[in-house]
């Protein structure tokens, strides 16, 4: 048989990349620097199955991969015509992309420290007995090692940082290196790129699990919610952000005027008799204790809560007052009951009275649920915070106290 001219190899070759090229939706550009044959080898072997790796000239895989796109019409390859810089092999596949990365990083071998290589990490060379003759002292001397005689050989003293990443292997590193039989640097194919179906990404997008995709659009979502409430532009995320703050509106309207709608009426109706509500949370307290107080020991009674017999809220509540003292030292407020004077007649403005509200409405909340050991309906706590925060204060500053029941 004659032998192959090399036109003839590079119309094998261009047929062989057309041919993966429409096998294949998958590539993962590698670098292969310093990666020999027989590693390339175990690696091909490694991937057989549902992988190809095919490596070759730049400008003749550029050269056919241009010619194929105009032949098929396919534009997308040509996004692969960038990524062809340097020492690199394309791996064409069909199986799991993160899955082949991972397998193509278990063929890594070590490698000595060559004269003129750029080294890819630092090198140190740790402390220890070096099993070299005291003759060899001079050598370390050069290269600045602090050693010592133990033994009968040389001993380095202290680890030495003996090339950082980025500097050109010299001869006397690579001697040293070689004498103390350290292999500092270890090879093998190095993804640099991900195709996909015309797209190009970087391969750390390959370490993205579900739930950082979640938390992204979570993110992304938040941003936007935000954004169009801000702009009172209607989305589908802020619709229901939209619906409950309009809802709030109205009944601010219905609370002051005689005009009510349904979701309205059991508002007035606490309003109008506070005592059916305010009452719940000692009532929840009176079903639980005869059972906590028959199964706990007479010793522990002394890790039970403090009573709260009154109503007062802010005044004998523990939780509440404790946390009207935090709020008044951070905001220089004055006390409880003048507060409530303070509001109704100084004039605030409106923005600092939706904000004195709110901290007020959350302080007697918190005490209503207090009985409860968790808070088993956060969400509930928190939207009867939103709809009373508006109008609690503004109907109880009246009256100048704190107290619920009046």
């Amino acid at each position: 048989m004659g032998k192959v001219s090399k036109a003839d190899k590079k119309i094998a070759y261009d047929h062989k990349l057309c041919q993966l090229l429409d096998d294949y939706t998958q590539v993962l550009v590698a670098a292969a620097d310093n990666v020999g044959s027989n590693q390339l080898q175990n690696i091909r072997q490694g991937l057989r199955g549902d992988s190809v790796i095919l490596m070759g000239k730049n400008t003749m895989m550029k050269r056919s991969i241009r010619m194929h796109s105009e032949k098929t019409g396919n534009k997308a390859y040509l996004n692969l015509i960038p990524l062809l810089v340097g020492n690199v092999g394309l791996i064409f596949t069909k199986g799991d992309l993160k899955e082949v990365r991972e397998e193509v990083a278990k063929y890594k071998v070590g490698a000595p420290a060559r004269v003129g290589l750029v080294a890819p990490v630092d090198v140190v060379v740790p402390p220890g007995n070096t099993g070299l003759d005291p003759s060899q002292t001079s050598f370390f001397q050069v290269l600045n090692i602090p050693t010592k005689i133990n033994k009968g050989t040389v001993e380095i003293i202290t680890p030495v940082e003996l090339i950082k990443k980025g500097d050109k292997v010299g001869s006397s590193e690579a001697a040293l290196l070689a004498k103390l039989g350290i292999r500092p640097f270890s090879y093998g194919l190095v993804v640099l790129s991900v195709y996909e179906n015309g797209s190009v990404f970087s391969p750390e997008v390959l370490d993205l699990t579900e739930d950082d995709l979640v938390e992204k659009f979570a993110l992304g979502v938040s941003m936007v919610t935000s954004l169009a409430l801000a702009i009172h532009y209607p989305t589908i995320a802020a619709a229901p952000h939209m619906l409950i703050n309009g809802y709030k509106n109205l009944l601010a309207i219905a609370v002051e005027t005689e005009y009510s709608f349904p979701l309205a009426d059991k508002v007035k109706e606490y309003l109008a008799d506070p005592s059916k509500f305010a009452v719940a949370a000692p009532v929840a307290a009176d079903a639980v204790a005869p059972a906590a107080a028959a199964a706990a020991p007479a010793e522990t009674k002394k890790e039970e809560p403090e009573e709260e017999e009154d109503d007062d809220f802010g005044m004998k509540c523990f939780y509440a007052e404790n946390i009207w003292d935090n709020v008044s030292e951070w905001c220089s407020l004055q006390g409880a009951t003048d507060f409530c004077v303070h509001v109704h007649g100084n004039g605030l403005g409106h923005v600092q009275q939706k904000a004195l509200q709110a901290v007020l409405t959350s302080c007697w909340v918190i005490w209503k649920q207090k009985n409860e050991k968790v808070f088993k309906w956060r969400k509930a706590v928190l939207e009867h915070i939103k709809t009373v925060s508006y109008i609690w204060v503004g109907n109880r500053a009246k009256s100048r106290t704190i107290e619920w029941e009046n």
